[in-house]
């Protein structure tokens, strides 16, 4: 299992209203990252709203 790593990614975008397609270079994350989740979750314990991805 590999540490969480920025890597780099294209988004391709097309509608068919549109005459073109639009490219989006961007970064996230790859590997085992940690997230935290704390929409709507104020009185829970900050182990509570981490997770392993």
């Amino acid at each position: 299992m590999s540490f969480c790593i920025p890597t780099e990614y294209t988004m391709h975008i097309e509608r068919r209203e549109c005459a073109y397609c639009l490219t989006i270079n961007t970064t996230i994350c790859a590997g085992y990252c940690m997230t935290r989740d704390i929409n709507g979750k104020l009185f829970l314990p900050k182990y509570a709203l981490s997770q392993d991805v």
